[in-house]
Order: C-alpha cells, then sequence, then structure tokens
C-alpha cells in the first residue's frame, strides 16, 4: 500500500515591516491582520482549520473552478475513501475512475457550475450508444451525482448546480431506453461439473465452496487459514472484508461435511496464508503442460514473455477469467462465479426456509436486531452440518 504524504501545516509568521501576521501557502502570502493581536492568532487558527478540511488545498471560488480541477480533488478523496481493510482500491473506485473520464472527455474545461442535466444526459447517451444495461448506466450517473455532492460539501459549488442534476430521472426497465437489464439465473449443474474439468484444483475448490456455503467469490477468495475455526462440528470463518462490512454489519461463512473435505487439502498453511493461491495453479499447470502433447518429459516450461507476476491469492477478475476460459474449453454456454450463489440460493430453497437460506447469504434487512443476527448464525450453522 502506498503511503499517504500529508503536507506540513503552514506556521504563523512575522511580517517586522508592516508588523502584520500571516500564513504562506502553495508560495502565496495571505495577511491576517495585527501581529500581536489575539484575533489574528484565532483567524490564522481557523484560516489552517479550513485548508485541512479542503484536503489541504486553497478554496476556489464557484465561478473559477473547472470540471477538470474538481474532478481532481474528488479522485483524490476516493483514493483515501474507497479502499478494502487491505488499503487497495475497492471496485467502486475503479468503477468511479472510469466513469469520470467520460464526463472529462466531453467537459473537462467547462466550469464545474455549469455542468447542467442537459450536460449530464449527453454523458449518459454515450453509455446508451455503448449498448449498456440501464442498471449499469443509472449507477454510473449516480457517481456523477455523487461527485458533484461532495463538491457541494466543500463548497466549490453552488447547492444548485447539484439539485439540478437531481432533476433527471433514471433510466427505467421496459421504456425502450437503454438495455435492459439481464438478471442473474442459477449456472445448470450440468455446466458446472464440464467447466470443473477444465479448471486447476486451487480454482474447482473455490467454486464448490461456494455452491456449499452461497458465499460472494470474494469472501472465498480471501480466506485465510487463520480465519478459519475448525474445532467443532461444523467449520466457521469471520469474514472481515465483505460487501456491507462498512456498515458494521458481520458475515460468517458455515462448512458442513462437504465443505470440510473441500477444504482439508489447503489447511497446512501458516494462519497468514491464504487457502487458494494461484501460485500452486501454476505449478500445477506446468506439471501438465510438461506431460502434455508434443513435449519431451524432461522440457522446461515456456518462458515468461508477459512479464505476469502471480499474486498470493486470487483476484475476482482474475477467477472470472479463469472460468470464462474454463467455459470455452468446456463448450458451455459463459457464466460468471456470482451466479453460483445463485445456485446455491436455489438448492438451499428447495432443503431449508427462506429464513435459514437468508441466513446463509448474509441477508439482512433494516429492522434486524443483534440477537436476531445471533440466531441467524445458529441457524445457518445447523443447516451446513447437515448439508454444507
Amino acid at each position: 500500500m502506498a503511503t499517504i504524504r500529508i503536507p506540513r501545516t503552514p506556521t504563523f509568521r512575522h511580517h517586522k515591516p508592516s508588523n502584520q501576521g500571516f500564513v504562506e501557502i502553495d508560495g502565496k502570502r495571505h495577511y491576517l491582520g495585527r501581529y500581536d493581536l489575539q484575533s489574528t492568532k484565532q483567524a490564522y487558527h481557523a484560516f489552517i482549520s479550513e485548508w485541512m478540511a479542503n484536503g489541504h488545498r486553497l478554496p476556489v471560488a464557484p465561478e473559477e473552478i473547472t470540471l477538470l480541477e474538481l474532478a481532481d480533488q474528488y479522485l483524490e478523496h476516493c483514493e483515501v475513501y474507497y479502499r478494502d481493510a487491505s488499503g487497495n482500491p475497492s471496485s467502486t473506485q475503479i468503477e468511479n475512475v472510469a466513469t469520470i473520464k467520460k464526463v472529462l472527455a466531453l467537459y473537462a474545461e467547462i466550469p464545474a457550475a455549469s455542468f447542467g442535466p442537459n450536460a449530464l444526459r449527453a454523458v449518459r447517451q454515450h453509455w446508451i450508444d455503448d449498448n449498456l444495461s440501464i442498471t449499469t448506466i443509472n449507477s454510473r450517473v449516480g457517481m456523477i451525482r455523487r461527485m458533484f455532492k461532495w463538491a457541494v460539501s466543500y463548497e466549490m459549488i453552488p447547492v444548485e448546480t447539484y439539485q439540478a442534476l437531481a432533476t433527471l430521472p433514471g433510466l427505467r426497465k421496459g421504456r425502450g431506453v437503454g438495455k435492459d437489464p439481464v438478471e442473474r439465473e442459477p449456472v445448470p449443474m450440468a455446466d458446472i461439473d464440464a467447466t470443473l474439468e477444465h479448471l486447476t484444483k486451487p480454482l474447482q475448490a473455490i467454486v464448490r465452496l461456494q455452491l456449499c456455503t452461497g458465499a460472494r467469490p470474494s469472501e472465498i477468495l480471501n480466506l485465510k487459514r487463520g480465519d478459519l475455526d475448525c474445532s467443532g462440528e461444523t467449520w466457521s470463518a469471520v469474514i472481515r472484508e465483505h460487501k456491507t462490512n462498512y456498515k458494521g454489519k458481520k458475515r460468517s461463512l458455515f462448512f458442513g461435511p462437504r465443505a470440510q473435505a473441500v477444504l482439508r487439502p489447503f489447511l497446512l498453511r501458516n494462519d497468514d496464508d491464504y487457502l487458494f493461491s494461484p501460485r500452486e495453479a501454476e505449478k500445477e499447470r506446468h506439471v501438465r503442460d510438461r506431460t502434455g502433447k508434443g513435449r519431451r518429459a524432461n522440457q522446461k516450461p515456456n518462458r515468461n514473455k508477459s512479464g505476469r507476476t502471480v499474486g498470493d491469492h486470487y483476484e475476482a477478475h482474475a477467477y472470472n477469467r479463469a472460468i470464462t476460459r474454463a467455459c470455452t474449453k468446456a463448450d458451455v454456454e459463459r457464466w460468471c462465479p456470482y451466479r453460483l450463489r445463485h445456485t446455491a440460493a436455489t438448492i438451499m430453497e428447495a432443503t431449508a426456509d427462506l429464513e435459514t437460506a437468508s441466513a446463509i447469504l448474509g441477508h439482512s434487512g433494516l429492522n434486524i436486531t443483534q440477537v436476531y443476527v445471533h440466531r441467524d448464525n445458529k441457524t445457518a450453522a445447523a443447516w451446513a452440518a447437515t448439508h454444507g
């Protein structure tokens, strides 16, 4: 994780010829009044507090700041705000950058305060022309509005600019504008079985664990040996990084006999090691390639020409790519790992009530109390002991 450098706080200084107190920022002096007055020192502290609250930047008049300048400052904020527990940029941050780039490609040099609903509608039309789904388009429009809302909170632009953007209605399904979203369907078990034959053992294990637990892909990919509690009949793991972690929600996975059988070959690790390593998959592929058609038994693996480095655990996009390649080799319809959660939910609904399925999947409503969550965990553990 890169270190975020915080600028040094400018000191309160004395201009002796005029007996003025001043502070110097970005090479410019700001005179605050007579040096020996208490009110001047108070003005200094107020000036510095506002400078720090504004991200260590001097305020810019709303009529002067361009959309490029606003976006630059907002993305600096996003680099800090949208990070996971490990300090890596979240998917929201990556999507923010791509979305704002499209806005800047059209309107970088205009005053930010003049960006109105028609400009936002024009940006949206580009995504409609690219045949993106209305769900994706509405999400990106929301990201743009969020940038302007943030700018209003720092008094960079007038609140009327954000209020005007809020009047643009979102695209709606079935209205003939934009591509209607395709609902995720469960993956047929026959397709899963065919795909598994073309995956390495770590990836096979990840797929099977998703089916047993109903977990999101990232919840399995980020599992470490120390996260597992194998002391009881039903094993469990507290997921520290998950979708609703920022809301203070807790998430646990439970592993019954089937899931435990999948996990056992991967337990000989240190507590800080990830359970599923792409490095092990690389070794497996090299062994397979060495014995493949047209290769000598003692032939070395091909040299890595791409310069790609193998990490210590799978990223979600790499997992998705591996599934896509395996689907192509198996000659089945392409499916994404998140659809395994839908497959698992369908199986759970057939073998348990909806309340239990909701508990296993980690779903919750606004009125659920901590006591109810505790009861859910017991219900989920009981189900996993029989079916997981």
